[in-house]
């Protein structure tokens, strides 16, 4: 007998346990809009994260909900278990607020900088940052360097309440910012969605990108929904689909 299908085998006798043992009900899954990574449920592209991990546990036999909240609040919501699951999430914020960890990968963050087009600054430490004006978001963490240096700034614009990168972006291109701080997948996106990105530029990252994992809360570990995520995920993968998922958000990793 092969390996393939020895392989194949017993993640198929997992899977039916986890079937058999599957809650009737619906797991809660919660993040705030962070395109490509998690996007509106009811949109056509509802982000990779979103749809690998509703996807892997319905092929392991359970049903989720999906909720979006604010960042911070999802949190939260994760450590006191209002919710099972956190969608794309560091290892920061898995050790803050008590979540456990998923075993795979689901994706990298970056700290990236984006200028307009004819702007020829570049990203080379944070004191370049000093003679800017600078936007980014109300209540994200960018990392030690960055969430120690940025309230230092004398001119720091965060966006808040809804639609904030969109926000972020029209003061780039308006040129009432020179730089916009986030992610440079989520950036190049939500650019591409309002016809911007020939406006702008790349111009550097701080730091190495970050690992991204799918976080539970203590109850959802206790309820086996870790288990059957990382068995569905494995099938994901096994029968092409994840690559399938990564490819409609042009995602690689």
């Amino acid at each position: 007998m092969t390996r393939v299908l020895v392989s194949q085998l017993l993640i198929a006798a997992a899977l039916l346990v986890n079937t058999c043992t599957a809650s009737a009900k619906p797991a809660v899954l919660a993040s705030d809009i962070w395109c490509p990574y998690v996007c509106d449920a009811q949109a056509s592209q509802r982000g990779y994260v979103l749809d690998l991990t509703q996807r892997a546990l319905e092929i392991a036999g359970q049903k989720s909900q999906f909720e979006i909240q604010p960042f911070l609040r999802t949190l939260e919501n994760g450590r006191q278990s209002k919710v099972d699951i956190v969608l794309a999430v560091t290892a920061e914020h898995l050790k803050e607020y008590e979540l456990t960890s998923s075993h795979s990968i689901i994706g990298r963050y970056s700290n990236d900088f984006y200028v307009n087009k004819s702007d020829q600054w570049q990203y080379q430490a944070p004191d370049s940052l000093l003679t800017k004006n600078i936007a980014a978001i109300q209540g994200y963490t960018y990392g030690q360097v960055l969430d120690d240096f940025l309230p230092t700034l004398p001119s720091l614009y965060l966006a808040s309440g809804k639609s904030q990168l969109e926000m972020n972006l029209q003061r780039l291109i308006k040129g009432r910012v020179s730089i916009i701080l986030g992610n440079r997948h989520v950036i190049e996106y939500v650019a591409a969605e309002q016809g911007l990105i020939p406006q702008i530029r790349y111009a550097g990252s701080e730091g190495e990108s970050m690992p991204l994992f799918i976080g539970f809360s203590q109850n959802a570990v206790q309820e086996g929904l870790l288990e059957r995520f990382e068995t569905g995920l494995k099938l994901l993968q096994q029968s092409g689909e994840y690559q399938q998922i990564l490819a409609r958000y042009r995602i690689s990793f």
